[in-house]
């Protein structure tokens, strides 16, 4: 909204110069809970080494997928998952999983430390398409880009 991005009247009232009139910005917010498991491994066979600290693992993974279309970076790592109803009540999955053969830590922006796996457990996706759960939006306050 600070770009100018949002709702034209709502940006302007609080003195922000409007260059896209874009209502559903900021609005229809949904909360999407997540829990991350985490177990070590003893055996080196996660994705730990394929990260920029190790260079010259990362130039051999690019370049065997370059030359022979395989290999880790061949998949996203993501292909194991699953969705669960928790009641038998529920019509649909409500409970989403993901397994990933290493652990990312700050939503990816950095890595674990040692050979791990990591499951990511969630409400589904489906759900929060399907289901009517609390919606909310937000607004900023004013145009100061320090105190919102």
């Amino acid at each position: 909204m600070l770009s100018g991005i949002g709702n034209v009247d709502y940006l302007r009232s609080i003195g922000i110069d409007a260059w896209h009139h874009l209502p559903g910005v900021g609005q229809n917010l949904q909360d999407h809970l997540e829990l991350y498991v985490q177990q070590a491994c003893k055996k080196p066979i996660t994705l730990y080494k394929a990260q920029w600290k190790y260079p010259h693992i990362m130039v051999g993974i690019g370049l065997k997928w370059i030359l022979f279309r395989r290999g880790w970076a061949a998949t996203t790592h993501l292909e194991s998952g699953g969705f669960v109803r928790t009641e038998a009540n529920i019509s649909h999955p409500n409970i989403q999983f993901h397994f990933l053969p290493s652990t990312i830590h700050d939503h990816g922006r950095k890595m674990g430390g040692q050979h791990a796996f990591q499951v990511r457990i969630s409400r589904s996706h489906f759900i929060l398409v399907v289901a009517s759960f609390r919606v909310n939006g937000l607004k900023i306050g004013n145009s100061n880009k320090y105190c919102i």
